[in-house]
């Protein structure tokens, strides 16, 4: 599925947010932040997502499992790249 996300909020080295919408805005849209915080010897890594629209409801079960999936492995990800390159 492609995406054309509105970039909601940029602070750099603390927030990234966007809306993406599936086919019309208004029907299932989804709100995805990344959130970043100093603490001690690293970063704090966060993602959110919140769901809106008319489908919200039919398709949200489904959807936020997927979505749980896919942060745990940009988590990782993003992970295992800081590390090697903070060696």
């Amino acid at each position: 599925m492609v995406f054309r996300p509105t970039v909601l909020l940029v602070r750099p080295e603390q927030d990234l947010c966007w809306r993406g919408s599936v086919w019309i805005r208004g029907i299932f849209d989804g709100t995805h932040c990344i959130h970043l915080t100093a603490i001690s010897g690293g970063t704090h890594l966060e993602q959110t997502e919140s769901f809106t629209g008319l489908l919200v409801g039919r398709l949200t079960k489904d959807v936020i499992e997927e979505t749980r999936r896919n942060f745990l492995a940009m988590n990782a990800a993003v992970k295992q790249r800081a590390e090697s390159k903070a060696l």
